[in-house]
């Protein structure tokens, strides 16, 4: 009986989330609903790394210059123009005079050298201040005027300041909140404003009323179209494959891979996607453990997943196996690496091992001098992950290969990554660039570095990333960061898996003026022509 009476409280919660407060949304004039399916542990912008917070902030804030769909054109934002010096260590902005925060404040130079100040302060100990790279001051020069100091060129610096942590926010606001800041307020100049937050359930944003520089790819520049947007979380495959074709959620860029074709012959129902993607999941392995330091045990591995009936299995077919880092329309994406990588091929994988001396024996797993060919996996527990690793894990069974899965709750994972004694671990990367991808997940001195306890090893990688970073021509990065491709992809680090497609999926009852972008994977960026039917 109790079982029974939980069910049908569940039901009924379910019937709430996806009726009443739906309805009341809705009842709301001119009110687009945007399907998640997880939330952020605070709207920081400084102190999160998280598509989730990601998604949220570029509608919240803006930063000085903006990036097209093509993850390649940069264009103005905040600032108008900017200029660069020879030797690329000062970069000048000049500001739109015009901008204001939610509350009205205008936004000035001092604006721009205060949000930098605190990002950049060891006190907020923010985990994305490494990609703004050699960044070492930010000055107001005059009243919308303002000067990067580098201590070395950075050819990635105009893409980084368009990412979602570059955003520029009222600190006011954030001197008033103090550690509620992103917890109960936010005050930034984006196209909508804070209104209310319910962890795990639903975050809600208003026009913000005298928006009109939005970026030049918008037939809109503002005000955004949409008086509200409520993000609310669906965390279940079914109700959100429901939600979208009924109408009470209207969009969403993280529609189940198992309703898409369901969604496809559903006429009203639409389907988008950008010029460009960039979001891969793979498996990393640590160089410096035991088992992962023999290259051999490393590339077999690679060589016994089978990416191809991934993307089938649990993309339907709407991913693209993934053999490198990075997808191959990325920037300085370089495609003389092709004929080097590795690609399913369980018989040598078979033969790599026995090099290795990894012998079978009579359980059909490998052994050597008396240790079992079992590596420690961390992942987050959820259906994605526990799904896709479960067949990896069977993969790598078929050539000896005892895979540990051990799954923890999101809020946890990255301080589980961070442990000296896993051997492997998982994540979706979002890169802009192959330098932006090289520079996030490949230094030593990252947390779920392949050289975590071995940072000699990476010595050589990290010279040439740095060295691409620092390039002032655009054919000097491609040469070093085509150069460090080749030896990312000769050391066999990752496992890569599939590049997600970006796909966004909304209701065509519900709304119009769906303009996909994909920048860190968040779908809809300012969402300014986005409108409510």
């Amino acid at each position: 009986m109790k079982s029974f009476v939980a069910s049908v409280a569940a039901l009924a919660t379910l019937s709430a989330a996806f009726s009443c407060a739906p309805d009341q949304a809705s009842a709301q004039s001119n009110t687009v609903i945007i399907q998640r399916t997880n939330d952020s542990q605070t709207y920081d912008i400084h102190r999160i790394l998280h598509r989730a917070a990601a998604e949220a902030l570029f509608m919240l804030s803006d930063s000085l210059v903006a990036i097209e769909d093509d993850l390649k054109t940069i264009r103005p934002l905040l600032a108008k123009s900017w200029t660069i010096s020879p030797d690329g260590k000062t970069y000048q902005f000049i500001l739109r005079e015009d901008v204001t925060f939610c509350d009205g404040k205008p936004m000035t130079a001092a604006d721009v050298e205060a949000t930098f100040t605190r990002w950049m302060a060891p006190a907020t100990r923010s985990s994305t201040v490494i990609n703004i790279g050699p960044v070492t001051s930010v000055k107001a020069t005059g009243k919308y005027e303002v000067e990067f100091k580098l201590s070395a060129p950075f050819s990635e610096l105009l893409m980084q300041l368009s990412q979602p942590y570059a955003g520029i926010i009222d600190m006011d606001t954030v001197n008033k909140l103090g550690d509620s800041f992103g917890l109960r307020g936010f005050n930034g100049t984006g196209p909508f404003c804070w209104e209310s937050w319910r962890p795990a359930s639903e975050l809600v944003l208003t026009r913000h009323p005298t928006y009109h520089w939005g970026p030049s790819f918008y037939d809109n520049k503002g005000p955004a179209l949409a008086e509200r947007v409520i993000w609310r979380v669906v965390p279940e495959e079914n109700a959100g494959i429901a939600s979208i074709l009924s109408g009470t959620t209207h969009v969403t860029y993280v529609f189940p891979w198992s309703g898409v074709k369901q969604a496809r012959a559903n006429k009203n129902i639409g389907i988008v996607q950008p010029r460009a993607f960039a979001w891969t999941g793979f498996a990393g392995m640590r160089v410096g453990r035991p088992l992962m330091s023999d290259i051999r045990v490393r590339r077999a591995m690679i060589m016994a997943v089978d990416q191809a009936a991934i993307a089938e299995a649990f993309y339907y077919g709407e991913a693209d196996p993934a053999h490198f880092s990075a997808t191959p329309n990325t920037p300085d994406y370089d495609k003389s690496i092709e004929p080097k990588l590795l690609r399913y091929d369980p018989a040598a994988a078979n033969k790599l091992l026995d090099e290795a001396g990894w012998t079978k024996q009579s359980d059909g797993f490998r052994y050597k001098d008396g240790k079992k060919l079992s590596p420690v996996l961390v992942a987050q527990d959820n259906t994605v992950w526990r799904e896709r690793l479960e067949a990896v894990q069977g993969m790598l069974r078929e050539v000896g290969i005892d895979l540990q899965l051990q799954l923890w709750e999101p809020a946890v994972i990255f301080s589980k990554v961070s442990r000296e004694d896993i051997d492997m671990w998982t994540l979706f990367a979002s890169y802009a660039s192959v330098g932006d991808m090289l520079s996030k997940y490949f230094p030593a001195k990252q947390n779920y570095s392949a050289f975590k306890g071995a940072p000699d090893q990476a010595e050589p990688l990290v010279k040439l990333i740095e060295a691409g970073r620092t390039a002032l021509t655009n054919e000097e990065r491609f040469k070093y960061f085509s150069q460090a491709q080749h030896m990312l992809v000769d050391m066999a680090l990752w496992i890569p898996l599939a590049h997600e497609r970006q796909l966004v999926v909304f209701n065509k009852t519900k709304v119009t003026g769906v303009k996909p972008h994909s920048i860190s994977a968040v779908g809809l960026y300012k969402a300014l022509d986005l409108k409510p039917l």
